[in-house]
């Protein structure tokens, strides 16, 4: 049995790197004009990004977001990703961003998440649409983590299918892949059930957990990064991660801040003082993640602008 499974690893591995090579050369030839000179050219700064969230569900955005980022020439990037299937599951557009985002040496972290924890919250919203364990409580999914073994089970093949082809892809382009959990609604019990269940089917591979609890700071067992949601750039929080996440931001430099919104300007302070403080940040800009529909694969996913990619280039470019 194992040697059927490893030759089916082998024989993925193998279709992902042609499929690379393809992805590889397509992405030289559309951002070619904006490669800088040399890797020593490349802003030294912490690790900051964009939320990729949404990139199995549109192949062109997620394209054209990594292509934004490649253009802001960052040495050190992150980017986070929803991979338990709400958006669906589309590794060629995981591998595009790899392949582009680890040329001229720069360095590359993707958070994955393997679960989505709105989803649980609201079940009713989510019943019937994509994603593992979409629909289910947060009450059930904590019980049964626990004590089902047919639940168990089907969080195993949802990591061995989804998570670990990615994981696989990701180290053999040199990125750092991590391993969270979307807002979770876990207890300290169901969490370490989650963790360690991942960890068995990643088996061993170099993998950093993320720990990102729907109300902030909560247990995070030791060797696991903390992540944290946020705007307030004196968030007590050190050597993890920062994401505005569900905090809106007004891209469009051209357009007046409304009070719901949170300025560029405050969006860079927050970025700046998060790197201060060791995190890697993401920033999280809402039209991105879709509109027209709640259903997850039936939104249409708009691309930025010139004028916001522009903005967005020069938020990551900042101090």
């Amino acid at each position: 049995m194992y040697r059927f499974q490893l030759s089916g690893y082998i024989t993925e591995m193998s279709n992902l790197l042609k499929m690379s090579a393809r992805l590889l050369l397509l992405a030289i030839l559309i951002i070619t004009s904006y490669r800088p000179a040399s890797a020593e050219l490349l802003l030294e700064k912490p690790y900051r990004g964009i939320s990729l969230l949404q990139c199995y569900a549109s192949r062109t955005q997620c394209r054209n977001l990594c292509n934004l980022l490649y253009k802001a020439e960052l040495k050190n990037n992150i980017v986070a990703i929803i991979a338990d299937g709400t958006f669906g599951y589309n590794l060629a557009s995981l591998a595009y961003c790899a392949d582009v985002l680890t040329l001229d040496q720069r360095n590359l972290k993707v958070l994955m998440y393997a679960h989505s924890g709105p989803a649980a919250r609201v079940p009713r919203d989510y019943r019937g649409q994509p994603g593992w364990a979409a629909g289910v409580p947060a009450r059930s999914i904590n019980w049964r983590i626990q004590h089902d073994k047919a639940f168990q089970d089907s969080y195993r093949a949802h990591v061995r299918e989804r998570i670990r082809p990615a994981v696989m892809y990701l180290l053999a382009k040199g990125a750092q892949p991590l391993v969270g959990w979307l807002e979770d609604n876990f207890s300290e019990n169901a969490f370490v059930w989650f963790y360690v269940l991942t960890a068995e089917e990643l088996g061993g591979l170099p993998v950093e957990y993320v720990r990102n609890h729907v109300h902030g700071h909560q247990f995070t067992p030791v060797g696991v990064t903390d992540e944290v949601h946020t705007i307030d750039p004196d968030e007590g929080i050190e050597n993890g991660i920062t994401f505005n996440d569900g905090f809106e931001v007004q891209i469009n430099p051209c357009m007046k801040v409304k009070d719901s919104q949170t300025s560029m300007a405050d969006l860079e302070e927050v970025q700046f003082n998060m790197g201060l403080q060791g995190n890697a940040h993401i920033n999280w800009f809402g039209p991105y993640q879709g509109r027209g529909s709640r259903h997850p694969l039936k939104r249409k996913f708009p691309s930025p602008t010139a004028c916001e990619e522009r903005a967005i280039i020069k938020l990551l470019r900042s101090r």
